[in-house]
Parts: structure tokens; C-alpha cells; sequence
């Protein structure tokens, strides 16, 4: 396996301790108290010293090295963890992830410096005694014989029976092609650790640290433990191909026939889980999108035949390409947990900052979303928090004078509905005064003043996403320099979703972002508007109706229609999409209504055409820029239709 391979592997899971730090140390600032706490942070900083040392980056490996001696002090109770000690260990973990970033390019930045950083971890004279002690009886083990370690493994069993432990030999066997093989010996020790005491292990610590072996090792381990539990432990391990663990007593028992323990068939257990490019995964998917235009193509064709045979063919091939597009989507999705795990640190910062008290909460982090937008929406969701924090939430003095609690409120949650997934940020701040926006907006020249005055407050605070659009009376840099919400509704309509804005003024702001669960297939109802054909998603179409055109009013120039109780817009898609009008209009006419951010709304449309699952396809720019438009697709009969955007129909 090539290097540039190890270097993947090596970044990646890096990536993954130093976010366990971050998130363990925030919890650690909570909770002083927290020892299982202290026990995450101490082995995740071990963890990453191990692999940074095998890869070679000294400046990693030394950096946490310094960072597991000052945390073992706290898991020894020497130190306590005050909030200036976990803001020293926050820097540190900062300077850890600029040199995991700089080493992705197989290189570590040698600019970056760590001096500073080292002498502000705190270190105790004592501890440096007993690190000296530790190294010395260290050397003195390795250099004594096998047959001297043997009994002094056999008296530390032996009095660990007096207590009623239990003594067990551990044989593990990594995969052939496994990376970073002594990290994985590090790991197999850390889990054994939480159980018990390690008496002996062959090869050697330092052997193993070292990757002086192949790829099996044995462990000796006394422990309270069952020994299922110590399978389940280490099986779970990436890696591990197998793991046999054998009472001592036992062993002892049958340690006159060699081939009683040559009988014993090792239990082989693959890897739960690979890891797969996600460019392998994308081509993956795009051949399913092709068979999904062939199926929908297909299933025309077999209509047009009337035969009864190749129609039961294509309803098995429809079954199993469901399966299968099903199963390909599921492999792509991953947990929003990944992104939203960033921002307890970004809040608590920039809380201290501003000198402002937050109460950040996440709920639904466990929803999941195709891969491609996780990636992408972790800047406006920075944006919309940061926002929130610096503009939305006020100054503690300001609260007490408003008579709210002086801790603030900050929830970022996220859930499913339909086919969509909605995240919200919402905070319990100053609002959006929206005579405020309309005032900047006529200032800006982006609408009248008479129509200013029209505008209702969900159509006024629309105008917070429009370019260059701002109503803080200074640049600050946390909420961004010349960076509107505007790049946010882009970004987001960009991978196929929408963004909206509920507020009370006084009382708060709730941001809403709806993203489809994926970017390549949806389900569509398909209608027809004069001679042309589009799609609405599925995920926003609440119920379709057919009305008498006389049924539908008129209020202030604008269509409007009685639904459940209350009164929603309409709008005329022959004039919202300039169809010209081949004919005159019907006296019946079709209503789809569609939710648009927390307003319902009506299209209206000539006829309605049934379901269909489509490939979404990107469009060219000068399409992009038309409003209403979102994409196109192929249809069955080979004909291609528009995928409407119902957030930007006006």
C-alpha cells in the first residue's frame, strides 16, 4: 500500500481525536469532576501521539506528548481543571489540528510554532520523577530475560487471584493489510485497560510501540471481566481479524499437549466497516441514476407495448432497482454529528469573546443526509450561529434590563420530515425589527417606498437574503466582513434546498434550512403547464385540488384561495414562468399546494400528470439564473422536463 494511503488514514483519524478533544474538554469545563471524562481525553492524546510518532511528524508527536503528561496530572487529581487550564489545552488542540492539516500534504508545517504552547501546559516536578522512574524500570524490563518477566507475570497473577481476579491470555491477530499497525496494539491496550491490569505482553511495549512485529501479538491481562466482554471489546476494534482469549487456568490445564491449544480454531471476524472513497461512492450513484432513466424509459416502453409479459419484467426490475437505489443512498448518508460536533468550541469562544453567556444546545444530531451536502453546509451554518451570537443575542446588562434570564439561549437542531431534512438555528435574542429592514431596503434602492409599505412581514424579512443586504451599524469580525446572508440562501439553494426566517421582534429569531436527503434522485409529482412539462418535489407538495377559476379571490391584485381555514396566495405558473398561452383559459383549473419555508402556497397548473421519481440533472448558468428553476430531468419517453423551485417562484 502506498504511503499517500497511510497519510489518508493517519489524517482522517486524527481529525477524529482532536474532535473527541475538543468535545471532551467542553464537557471537562463543565463537569471538573468528570474522571471518564479525563480517562477520553487521556487516551485520545496518547492515541494520536502513537500514530503521529509512527508517521514521522515530531512536532505532533511532541505537542501531545506534552498534552498526555498534563492530562495524566488531571487523571491523577494533582491538577485541576480550571477554565484557564482548558483554554491552554484548547490552543494546544488548535495548533494540533493546523499540523494534521498541514501534514494531509505529507509534510508538517515546521512555521508552525509549539514552544509557547508546551510551556503554558502545566507539568509537576513529582511527575517528572516518576516519568524518570517509569523510563528507567522500563529499560531494566528489556533487558531481562523472557524467562525472568514470565514469573514476575506468574506472582502478580497469582495475587491477583487472592482478590478473586481472573487471569487471561489474549492472542491478536491484525489484518495483513492493516495501517498503522502499533496504533492498533495501542488501542487493543487502552481497551484491555479499562478492564483490568496488562502483566506481560509478547512482543514488548516498546517493541509494539515501535511496530517491531508482524501482525499478531499476545496479551496477558488479569481482570474481573468476563471473557466474552474482553472479545466484544477488542473485536470491535478496526482491524482485529481475530481474537482469542484464554482463561489461565486453562491454558495451565492443558499445557501438556501442545495440540490442545493448536485444535483451537481461532474466530475469525471481519471488519464491520470499510472505508470507501467518496468518489467511488458519486460513480456509484450515477450509474443507479443512469438505470433509474432506463427503468422509468423501460416502464414507457412496456405501456406502449400492452404486453403482459415484459410488464411483469419490469415491475421485478422496478422492485429490485428500488432495493438497490435504496441501499446505495443509505451507504452514502452519514450523521449531520460530524458538522454540528464543531460548534460547541466556536460558540463557547466566541461567547468569551463578546463577553456574552450562551446556552448552546443540539438536538437531532444523529439525522442523517447524503454525504456530498453534509460537506457543504458546515460555512452557512457558521455563519447563522455566528450571526446569531454577535447581532441576535445582547450583552447580559441589556437582558437584565428586558428582564430576561442573562443566560441566552442558542438551540441548533436538526430533523426529518418527508423527504427532507430541516436544521434550525434559533435564539431567544433582540429579533428582527422589520421596519428596520424595510427603511435599509428603500435606503438601498432594493424596493420603493410604497411598496415597502405593502409588504407584509414574512415578505420584509425575505430581504435580509438579498446581496449586500445588512442592518448592523458596524462591521465586526465574527458575524464576517461584506459576507451577507445572501451567500447563505445560495449555497443552500445550490444543493437543492431552501432557506427562511421566522421573527418576534424582542423574543428571538428561528433560521430554517430544508435540504433534500439527496442530490441526485427525487420523487416528483409532474404537472403541465401549457405545452410545457415540470416537476415539483414531492417533499414540499402538501395536497393538490381542482377548483372552478371563479372559487379562487383576488386581494390586492394578487390570486388568493381559502385552504383549511385560511387564506394563502396563488400563483399562476402560465405567468410566474412566461409560458405563452396557446389557448384560451379553462374554467377548471388544478391548485398544487406547496409548503414555501412556514407559508403554504398554490400553483396553479393546467393538469396534473401523476408521480415520478427522477434524476435531478445540473443546468447551464444561464438557466441557473432563472427564477423558478432548479434543474431538469429526463422523462420516460425521453422528453426532458424542468424541476420547479418553489422558493424562488414570485
Amino acid at each position: 500500500m502506498e504511503m499517500s494511503q497511510y497519510l489518508d488514514i493517519f489524517v482522517e483519524e486524527a481529525r477524529e481525536h482532536i474532535q473527541a478533544l475538543n468535545d471532551g474538554l467542553l464537557r471537562l469545563e463543565q463537569n471538573p469532576t468528570d474522571k471518564d471524562v479525563v480517562s477520553e481525553l487521556f487516551r485520545s492524546a496518547h492515541t494520536l501521539k502513537g500514530m503521529a510518532a509512527t508517521m514521522g511528524f515530531a512536532k505532533t508527536a511532541e505537542l501531545t506528548h506534552r498534552l498526555e503528561s498534563s492530562l495524566d496530572l488531571v487523571r491523577q487529581g494533582v491538577l485541576s481543571p480550571s477554565s484557564s487550564y482548558i483554554s491552554a489545552v484548547l490552543q494546544a488542540v488548535d495548533a494540533l489540528e493546523g499540523l494534521v492539516e498541514s501534514a494531509a500534504t505529507g509534510q508538517e508545517d515546521t512555521s508552525i510554532t509549539i514552544d509557547h504552547l508546551i510551556a503554558a501546559l502545566p507539568t509537576s516536578a513529582d511527575v517528572a520523577k516518576v516519568e524518570e522512574m517509569v523510563e528507567t524500570a522500563e529499560q531494566e524490563v528489556a533487558s531481562t530475560a523472557a524467562s525472568e518477566l514470565e514469573e514476575h507475570a506468574l506472582v502478580v497473577l497469582q495475587a491477583a487471584r487472592r482478590q478473586g481476579l481472573q487471569g487471561y491470555r489474549l492472542d491478536v491477530s491484525l489484518a495483513p493489510d492493516a495501517l498503522l499497525k502499533s496504533a492498533r496494539a495501542y488501542m487493543v491496550f487502552q481497551r484491555l485497560e479499562q478492564h483490568g491490569e496488562i502483566i506481560q505482553s509478547e512482543p514488548s511495549g516498546s517493541d509494539l510501540e515501535a511496530e517491531r512485529f508482524e501482525d499478531r501479538f499476545t496479551v496477558w491481562l488479569v481482570s474481573s471481566a468476563p471473557s466474552s466482554l474482553l472479545q466484544e471489546e477488542i473485536e470491535n476494534i478496526a482491524d482485529v481479524r481475530s481474537v482469542v482469549v484464554t482463561p489461565l487456568d486453562q491454558r495451565a490445564d492443558s499445557a501438556s499437549s501442545s495440540d490442545a491449544s493448536a485444535d483451537m480454531t481461532p474466530r475469525l471476524r471481519m471488519g464491520k466497516s470499510v472505508r470507501v472513497d467518496i468518489a467511488r461512492l458519486d460513480r456509484l450513484m450515477n450509474l443507479v441514476s443512469e438505470l433509474v432513466i432506463t427503468r422509468t424509459r423501460l416502464t414507457q416502453l412496456s405501456r406502449d407495448l400492452d404486453n403482459h409479459a415484459l410488464a411483469e419484467t419490469t415491475a421485478t426490475l422496478n422492485r429490485i432497482l428500488l432495493e438497490l437505489q435504496d441501499e446505495v443512498m443509505q451507504v452514502r448518508m452519514v450523521a449531520v454529528e460530524q458538522i454540528f460536533n464543531r460548534f460547541p468550541r466556536m460558540v463557547r469562544d466566541l461567547s468569551q469573546q463578546l463577553g456574552k453567556d450562551v446556552d448552546f444546545e443540539i438536538t437531532g444530531q444523529e439525522t442523517e443526509l447524503d454525504r456530498t451536502i453534509v460537506d457543504e453546509i458546515g460555512d452557512p451554518l457558521v455563519h447563522l450561529l455566528r450571526n446569531a451570537i454577535d447581532h441576535g443575542i445582547e450583552p447580559a446588562a441589556e437582558r437584565a434590563k428586558l428582564g430576561k434570564p442573562a443566560k441566552a439561549k442558542l438551540r441548533l437542531s436538526a430533523y426529518h420530515r418527508g423527504d427532507s431534512v430541516f436544521i434550525e438555528v434559533q435564539d431567544d435574542g433582540r429579533g428582527i425589527d422589520v421596519a428596520q429592514i424595510k427603511q435599509k431596503a428603500v435606503e438601498r434602492g432594493l424596493i420603493g417606498a410604497d411598496e415597502a409599505n405593502s409588504l407584509d412581514d414574512e415578505a420584509a424579512l425575505k430581504l435580509i437574503f438579498q446581496p449586500g443586504f445588512s442592518t448592523a451599524k458596524q462591521v465586526t469580525d465574527v458575524s464576517g466582513r461584506g459576507v451577507g446572508l445572501d451567500v447563505v440562501a445560495s449555497k443552500i439553494a445550490s444543493l437543492g434546498g431552501r432557506t427562511s426566517v421566522h421573527s418576534e421582534l424582542g423574543q428571538g429569531s428561528v433560521f430554517t434550512i430544508v435540504l433534500p436527503l439527496t442530490l441526485a434522485i427525487m420523487a416528483t409529482l409532474q404537472v403541465k403547464v401549457g405545452p410545457e412539462r415540470y416537476a415539483i418535489p414531492l417533499s414540499v407538495v402538501d395536497q393538490t385540488a381542482l377548483l372552478k377559476r371563479s372559487e379562487l379571490d383576488v386581494i390586492e391584485h394578487r390570486l388568493a384561495m381559502s385552504y383549511r381555514g385560511q387564506t394563502i396566495p396563488v400563483v399562476d405558473l402560465r405567468e410566474a414562468l412566461a409560458v405563452p398561452h396557446t389557448s384560451a383559459q379553462a374554467e377548471d383549473v388544478y391548485v398544487v399546494v406547496v409548503y414555501r419555508g412556514r407559508k403554504l402556497l398554490g400553483l396553479m397548473v393546467d393538469e396534473l400528470l401523476g408521480q415520478e421519481e427522477v434524476v435531478v440533472k445540473p443546468l447551464g448558468r444561464f438557466v441557473d439564473r432563472s427564477p423558478g428553476i432548479s434543474g431538469a430531468t429526463i422523462l420516460g419517453d425521453g422528453t426532458i422536463a424542468l424541476i420547479l423551485d418553489v422558493t424562488s417562484i414570485v
